[in-house]
């Protein structure tokens, strides 16, 4: 494998990509549970969003895996 170096700029690039993409997903996932709560009037809702946020959990962390480049 070709030895390869980030920049200082390339490196703060990255990061801020990876740091928006990771904030919009938690964010789109943040309003799916309030919706979720929102919309319904039984409390046993709350179970469905831990179900719901204990798969999105396992998602996002297989996604957002940052580890900073060299």
């Amino acid at each position: 494998m070709r030895e390869f170096t980030w920049s200082a700029t390339e490196k703060k690039a990255a990061r801020t990509a990876f740091d928006l993409a990771l904030g919009r997903e938690l964010k789109a996932t943040r309003q799916k549970v309030e919706a979720l709560l929102q919309n319904s009037s039984d409390d046993r809702v709350i179970w469905q969003v831990h179900d719901y946020l204990s798969e999105k959990r396992h998602d996002i962390d297989e996604k957002y895996d940052y580890r900073s480049p060299y």
